[in-house]
């Protein structure tokens, strides 16, 4: 990657014309991204290691998560009895 990103100047807009004058292979072109892209695969791998957790850290599931859903059918059962 650090090869592909390259920082601009602004003295460097003729230097930019020059590029662009000359046309790169498609070779050159298809080499850089497959070492683009074998560089980050690489990192992929290597990856950062995540720390374990425990469960005793976990906070538990609230009881009232079951309780608001059935206050919820129960409304809706509610206003389906009122409009028959």
């Amino acid at each position: 990657m650090s090869m592909i990103r390259k920082r601009s100047h602004p003295g460097n807009s003729g230097a930019k014309k020059e590029k662009a004058a000359q046309p790169e292979s498609g070779e050159e072109v298809t080499d850089l991204k497959r070492q683009a892209v074998e560089e980050m695969m690489d990192r992929i791998k290597k990856g950062v290691h995540l720390r374990p957790v425990n469960q005793a850290t976990r906070p538990k599931a609230k009881p009232e998560s079951s309780k608001a859903s059935d206050s919820a059918v129960n409304e809706l059962k509610g206003i389906l009895e009122q409009n028959l």
